[in-house]
Order: structure tokens, then sequence, then C-alpha cells
């Protein structure tokens, strides 16, 4: 009556809607880790080659024309503005399974050489030994950041 509102409610839900977030952005597909050996015809390197011993590995995005997929993925790259050349990576290691078959949960790689880093499109062959399991993990980063 009085044009005076009387609240119960003492608190309020803020909703900030990110615009242009690195969340927004993702690789259509997996990435696939393959020997630097084996780069230049990912295509035709079966997933369960292993690498062989001594050569660094390296991470192929579905945004890298390297990719074996890429005459489909490629376009999605682009639509989506994502820069290959920003792409963030992370490197997960275990070591080789025992004799009885059980393996080691994977690890992050998170220190550097002087000579290389865990941070890098390619993982140096000092982080790893024959047998182990390597995955990358690789975060899409648009042309806006």
């Amino acid at each position: 009556e009085n044009l005076v509102a009387e609240t119960q409610v003492t608190k309020v839900i803020v909703y900030i809607e990110e615009s242009n977030s690195m969340a927004d952005v993702t690789f259509p597909s997996l990435p696939h880790v393959v020997s630097l050996l084996h780069y230049d015809d990912v295509a035709r390197t079966p997933d369960n080659l292993r690498p062989p011993a001594g050569y660094p590995v390296i991470c192929v995005t579905a945004c890298n024309m390297k990719y074996p997929d890429y005459d489909k993925t490629g376009s999605i790259c682009v639509s989506e503005h994502i820069n290959n050349t920003l792409t963030r990576y992370r490197w997960l290691v275990s070591a080789p399974a025992g004799p009885d078959g059980v393996t080691s949960p994977m690890r992050e790689v998170d220190f550097d050489t002087f000579f290389t880093s865990s941070k890098m499109i390619t993982l140096d062959s000092v982080y790893f030994q024959a047998g182990s399991r390597v995955q990358c993990a690789a975060r899409a980063v648009n042309s806006n950041g």
C-alpha cells in the first residue's frame, strides 16, 4: 500500500557470463602421441606402435595439419578460430608394467631440464623409458586467447 516492499530473502545469486573464455573452445578430436621419427607420416602410424627408444614423442592435435583426420577436423578448427601454435600442453607418464602386468598410475611430468621443457609439443625421451605409457593433454586456444 505504501509502495514499500518487504524482503524476506537475504541472499542473491549473480551469474557472470564469461565471453571468449578458453573453456569455450575445445579440439574436435583427441590428440595422438607419436614418435618424432614418425611425425611426417602420422596417418600411417598405427595407434599401438611403440616409439623407438631414445626418440622424443610429439602431441599431434586435431588442428595440426599432420593429424590423420585433418581433412575433417581442419575446417572445425578454422571455424572455432583455434590457433594451434598457441596450444598448451601437459604430459603424463607411467612406468612400464611390471612382470605381473600391473601398471603404475599416470603422473604429470612437471619439471624442466636445462635443455627441454615438459610443457612443449614434444616430450624428450629423458622423461620416459622403453615400455612407459605416455599421454598428452592439449588445451586449445583460439585467436582471442
